[in-house]
């Protein structure tokens, strides 16, 4: 594996350990606590679910339909459309996200963990996979926009890039969650 992929592929799993730290010891009401008007832990999970799975369905059909790379692992690189994704999806962008991609106001259990930590060993399984095509050249529809074809490569930094924004978000909301509750306790 091309050590860029090994590095998306790494990235990814850890994600799940940190926001199974992130929230051990939360029980659902404190998973579903809103800080400052801002989406709960739970809401956040939600919408990485609705945001990655389509993702992933498209993908994983595209690999496993895509030929296999004939000279050796191929680096992956990022398209002019690819860096725009990322740079509005990833940590260090503010883009909003469309309202069918926002969680539904209610009360989420903590099975929205395990969510998402299927969907992180789904996006691991698919580096991995991609890691044996051409996935600078192998491309699916953007489930979201479907009149862009986007290539492989550009949707697994979406992915991890995106998924590390969240990651960071969970991991400040939690804190916040938990200090606030303690403190709450020692009144």
């Amino acid at each position: 594996m091309h050590p860029t992929l090994k590095s998306l592929h790494d990235r990814t799993l850890g994600m799940i350990e940190r926001v199974r730290d992130a929230t051990s010891g939360m029980d659902q009401d404190q998973l579903n606590e809103g800080v400052e008007n801002e989406w709960s832990v739970a809401q956040v999970l939600e919408h990485m679910r609705l945001t990655h799975q389509p993702y992933l369905e498209a993908m994983e059909t595209a690999i496993a339909t895509a030929a296999p790379a004939t000279n050796g692992p191929v680096p992956p690189h990022l398209s002019w459309f690819g860096k725009s994704m990322v740079k509005m999806s990833g940590p260090g962008g503010n883009a909003p996200a469309p309202k069918r991609l926002h969680p539904a106001v209610g009360f989420y259990g903590r099975l929205v963990v395990e969510d998402f930590a299927r969907d992180q060993r789904r996006i691991a399984n698919a580096i991995q996979l991609a890691s044996q095509i051409d996935l600078n050249k192998t491309r699916f529809r953007n489930p979201f926009l479907p009149l862009i074809k986007m290539r492989v490569s550009d949707a697994l930094f979406v992915l991890v890039e995106h998924g590390e924004r969240h990651v960071r978000q969970i991991e400040e909301r939690a804190a916040a969650v938990k200090a606030r509750t303690e403190r709450a306790a020692t009144r």
